[in-house]
């Protein structure tokens, strides 16, 4: 939520604050993306560090897993898919979104891989596990303000997205 504050603020300190907008980040934040990454990186542990010992070999794992599994094929399509969905667009439309935006090898994709392969690293390399979320979500502080300036574009690099008005000639 604070960084859809910041990202706002960093478009227009002129328009006023987006009440629904930043409800929707909050609640995908709290409800959906909270709980995900909990159960995500208590799984991830138990799987890689139940079958390779730990080191380099083991960080190497969980930092791919990450980045070329679950990032691109779980993560990025979950949040333009529900935040779409709770934006009021249909269903074929938010799954549409997931895929364009978030499916795979995407803009949003690469520009995760020069932000979060660094941080992913450090944090399955150094970060004991009980404050590897901390360290991530201070990180992700950064990184969402990025993705809620992607989420609220309609594609165009410089615009923000807009909804069609209707004119009366």
């Amino acid at each position: 939520t604070l960084s859809d504050v910041v990202a706002q603020w960093g478009r227009s300190r002129t328009k006023p604050m987006d009440v629904s907008r930043l409800t929707r980040y909050g609640c995908f934040g709290f409800f959906l993306n909270a709980p995900m990454f909990v159960m995500y990186y208590a799984l991830l542990d138990r799987v890689v560090d139940g079958t390779v010992s730990p080191g380099l070999v083991n960080t190497v794992i969980k930092v791919c897993f990450d980045q070329f599994i679950w990032t691109p094929f779980f993560y990025l399509p979950i949040f333009f898919g529900v935040l779409a969905l709770w934006e009021g667009k249909t269903l074929p439309a938010s799954i549409e979104e997931a895929r364009e935006r978030g499916w795979g090898l995407t803009p949003v994709l690469i520009s995760n891989w020069k932000f979060w392969f660094p941080v992913v690293s450090i944090a399955f390399g150094l970060v004991p596990p009980e404050y590897r979320i901390t360290f991530n979500n201070t990180c992700m502080l950064v990184w969402n303000t990025y993705l809620s300036r992607v989420q609220n574009k309609d594609g165009r690099e410089d615009e923000p997205r807009t909804t069609p008005q209707l004119q009366v000639d």
